[in-house]
């Protein structure tokens, strides 16, 4: 019984709101798949910062954050931050829309 709870707190959110897309952010991704769960290929700070990969408001399946989409920050075994202070801040980009809401 309990398992059953457990599996339903964790997949509650994404039946309730209906994820269309989730994308991964690590520090040293490289961006090339940022829909794969893995450190090497999520976005990094930079993709994240980029007005270019958000579409607020939008619910489709388009590589782009905006409506329903979840974003998951992944450590690779340290801080999430850089030295660098053009990169060290998380900058949202966009929104989602009324009952569609990004999930971070």
């Amino acid at each position: 019984m309990k398992k059953l709870i457990i599996l339903l707190l964790l997949f509650l959110p994404a039946v309730c709101f209906g994820a269309t897309e989730t994308f991964y952010v690590c520090h040293g991704g490289d961006g090339t798949l940022p829909e794969t769960a893995t450190c090497a290929t999520a976005w990094d700070e930079a993709d994240f910062n980029t007005a270019g990969n958000w579409n607020a408001g939008v619910d489709g399946n388009d590589t782009q954050i905006g409506a329903n989409d979840t974003v998951i920050f992944m450590d690779e075994g340290g801080a999430f931050t850089d030295q660098d202070a053009e990169d060290a801040v998380l900058i949202i980009q966009g929104d989602g829309s009324s009952g569609k809401p990004i999930t971070l």
